[in-house]
Protein backbone atom coordinates (compact mmCIF):
# COMPACT_ATOMS: atom_id res chain seq x y z
CA UNK A 1 0.00 0.00 0.00
CA UNK A 2 1.38 3.33 -1.34
CA UNK A 3 1.42 5.90 1.88
CA UNK A 4 2.48 9.46 1.54
CA UNK A 5 5.45 10.57 3.41
CA UNK A 6 3.03 13.24 5.07
CA UNK A 7 0.50 10.77 5.74
CA UNK A 8 2.88 8.51 7.49
CA UNK A 9 4.59 11.50 9.39
CA UNK A 10 0.82 12.49 10.62
CA UNK A 11 -0.12 9.10 11.77
CA UNK A 12 3.17 8.73 14.04
CA UNK A 13 2.69 11.82 15.22
CA UNK A 14 -1.03 11.24 16.81
CA UNK A 15 0.42 7.72 17.66
CA UNK A 16 3.05 8.91 20.08
CA UNK A 17 0.89 11.58 21.21
CA UNK A 18 -1.29 8.76 22.76
CA UNK A 19 1.60 6.79 24.37
CA UNK A 20 2.68 10.32 25.78
CA UNK A 21 -1.54 10.13 27.42
CA UNK A 22 -0.83 6.56 28.53
CA UNK A 23 -3.43 5.73 26.17
CA UNK A 24 -3.15 1.99 25.04
CA UNK A 25 0.66 2.07 25.23
CA UNK A 26 1.89 -1.52 23.95
CA UNK A 27 -0.30 -1.62 20.82
CA UNK A 28 0.80 2.06 20.05
CA UNK A 29 5.06 1.06 20.92
CA UNK A 30 4.30 -1.19 18.04
CA UNK A 31 2.43 0.93 15.87
CA UNK A 32 4.97 3.48 16.41
CA UNK A 33 7.79 0.59 15.42
CA UNK A 34 5.81 -0.08 12.50
CA UNK A 35 5.68 3.47 11.05
CA UNK A 36 9.27 4.35 11.78
CA UNK A 37 10.09 1.23 9.81
CA UNK A 38 8.11 2.42 6.89
CA UNK A 39 9.23 6.07 7.01
CA UNK A 40 12.77 4.49 6.65
CA UNK A 41 11.38 2.16 3.75
CA UNK A 42 9.95 5.26 1.98
CA UNK A 43 13.10 7.35 2.38
CA UNK A 44 14.75 4.37 0.82
CA UNK A 45 16.76 3.31 3.54
CA UNK A 46 17.53 -0.32 5.14
CA UNK A 47 14.76 -0.11 8.28
CA UNK A 48 15.83 -1.13 11.36
CA UNK A 49 19.68 0.42 11.75
CA UNK A 50 19.29 2.26 8.79
CA UNK A 51 22.83 1.40 7.87
CA UNK A 52 23.43 2.80 4.42
CA UNK A 53 20.85 2.87 1.53
CA UNK A 54 19.60 0.50 -0.96
CA UNK A 55 21.56 0.12 -4.13
CA UNK A 56 25.12 0.81 -2.24
CA UNK A 57 28.12 -1.20 -2.41
CA UNK A 58 30.26 -1.07 0.58
CA UNK A 59 33.98 -1.27 -0.19
CA UNK A 60 35.57 -1.65 -2.95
Amino acid sequence: MATSRGELLRRLNEVRAQIRAGIDVQRNRQRERYLVGRLAELEGEKGKGGKGKKGEKDGS
